[in-house]
């Protein structure tokens, strides 16, 4: 029961809008499309399962703009269940990470395009924390908890989750999505005119022009 519940939950791990499409709420639309009926096409496609709810972490602490409010649903698409409560690197700096791999003994990095144990943060942190007899799990342990949210059309598709039963659905529609999209977010992105002069002074640059 608890395999075919996993099975049909993805864990939504980057929803974010690049600029300068953040300026017009970019982000809320990327988070509605997950739930769309080319999305469980897709899913059902590649998994042979039916995608019935979406799980996210606030990457800015426990309140997350881009998920709250997705008027899709009656309550939000998404709502907080929970809190982080793990570990966090977030506030060592490359060069401070450079000179904590120095104290990997017979560090080795992988080869371009694979993954190594030995050169995730955390891990070197820790390696490099005890090297200096610093005990690393107090520093280590975040002190900014991150909201946990789940994401579900229906409350059918929770019940689905919850007792293992077979629930096939086919998403929402495209169209409506954008065209909700459009109304409730774009229309207040263009009838904001700093966001209208930010947007029309954005100008892309290439790597070898980033200032």
């Amino acid at each position: 029961m608890m395999d075919r519940g996993l099975r049909r939950i993805m864990d939504l791990a980057s929803v974010i809008a690049l600029p300068p499409y953040n300026l017009l709420f970019g982000g809320k639309l990327i988070a509605a499309l997950a739930f769309s009926n080319t999305v469980a096409r897709e899913i059902r496609r590649r998994y042979g399962s039916d995608l019935l709810g979406v799980v996210a972490t606030s990457a800015t602490g426990l309140h997350c703009a881009i998920l709250n409010r997705i008027g899709l649903k009656s309550g939000g698409l998404f709502r907080r269940i929970g809190q982080t409560s793990g570990y966090s690197t977030l506030f060592a700096s490359q060069s401070t990470l450079s000179v904590a791999r120095h104290f990997l003994p017979d560090f080795i990095s992988a080869p371009q395009g694979k993954f190594s144990t030995s050169v995730r943060p955390l891990h070197v942190l820790r390696v490099a924390m005890r090297a200096c007899g610093i005990s690393p799990d107090q520093i280590l342990r975040s002190a900014y908890p991150k909201g946990v949210y789940f994401g579900a059309i229906a409350d059918e598709h929770i019940s689905a989750l919850r007792t293992g039963k077979a629930f096939q659905h086919r998403g929402l529609a495209v169209e409506p999505i954008v065209n909700y999209w459009k109304t409730r977010y774009l229309s207040k992105a263009l009838a904001d005119s700093r966001k209208i002069k930010k947007l029309m002074a954005y100008r892309r640059h290439g790597p070898s022009e980033i200032p």
